[in-house]
């Protein structure tokens, strides 16, 4: 059996704990930016449903939706760097 390296989270020789903490960042950071997207979408759904009904409203509503979707825009720009990132640190183990 090959001995467990410094720092190592299992006897198999898997990530170091560091290693795994710098994973589990990212990944939370993905899935946040997922959510995020996901809600920024909706309020933008019901942002165009109200302007529908009421165009009386669209003079307010119709800058906030584009500044929904600018921001939104910019979350799905970091959700793919933090991908892009995730992906190389997979190829290199995280190392």
């Amino acid at each position: 059996m090959k001995p467990r390296p410094p720092g190592s989270n299992n006897l198999a020789g898997g990530p170091t704990k560091a290693q795994q903490q710098r994973r589990d960042q990212i990944e939370e950071a993905i899935a946040i930016c997922m959510s995020t997207s996901q809600d920024m979408a909706e309020v933008a759904l019901r942002i165009e449903q109200a302007v529908r009904r009421a165009s009386m409203v669209s003079p307010v509503l119709l800058p906030a939706l584009e500044r929904v979707q600018s921001v939104r825009v910019r979350v799905e720009k970091l959700h793919a760097d933090l991908a892009e990132y995730w992906q190389a640190g997979q190829a290199r183990r995280w190392k």
